[in-house]
């Protein structure tokens, strides 16, 4: 009876080699899922008791290749929980709910837009790099640094260039200059080819 197993700790390895440590909340046998309970990994302020959240892993058991008892979390005993230690069934606030999906899905979208497509691991890394200190994005393969140079494949100095053309003159020149000595450095610090060598003109 796979509801004999409810309250236990364990820990779950699946077909993909993802763990999954928790308390079984429960099993359905009807979508073949079991849901494991466990604290969730929102951090406390100094000094502060643990947050009273907890996080609920959905998976399908048939993608659960490895099932290994584990000794119970110290501190993890919802309030208001049962004798088994699991967190009592309450009402869902559906708008707050709605709410921390749409900051996920926001944060998502964020991270995937920092991610090149149809480009080289060499042109990726080079977006990372810039990334860390200039405000960066991908425009079809092309990178753009500070909304207003872009640069083109093969993503050397001399391949960068104003979004604006027209803007060329001596304040403008600033950004580009900038752009053209930081990717010089960076692709000297990652060591790919093709880099100027050391007192190179880059103003040309």
């Amino acid at each position: 009876d796979p509801s004999a197993t409810v309250g236990l700790w364990v820990k779950l390895r699946t077909v993909h080699d993802l763990s999954y440590e928790g308390q079984i909340f429960c099993f359905d046998q009807q979508t073949n899922t079991i849901v494991l309970q466990s604290q969730s990994a929102t951090e406390a302020g100094p000094g502060a008791p643990p947050p009273q959240k907890y996080d609920f892993h959905i998976l399908k058991v048939n993608f659960v290749k490895e099932v290994q008892p584990i000794e119970p979390k110290n501190g993890e005993n919802p309030a208001g929980s049962g004798e088994k230690g699991l967190v009592a069934v309450t009402f869902v606030p559906i708008e707050k709910m709605l709410q921390r999906e749409h900051v996920a899905i926001r944060a998502e979208k964020e991270k995937l837009a920092k991610v090149g497509v149809g480009v080289t691991d060499e042109a990726q890394d080079i977006f990372d790099a810039l990334s860390k200190t200039l405000p960066t994005s991908w425009r079809a393969d092309k990178i753009v640094v500070l909304d207003e140079v872009i640069i083109s494949s093969p993503y050397l100095p001399e391949n960068c260039s104003l979004i604006d053309s027209k803007k060329s003159n001596g304040h403008h020149d600033t950004p580009l200059q900038r752009v053209r000595m930081i990717l010089d450095g960076e692709r000297r610090r990652l060591g790919l080819k093709g880099t100027p060598t050391a007192g190179a003109d880059l103003k040309k």
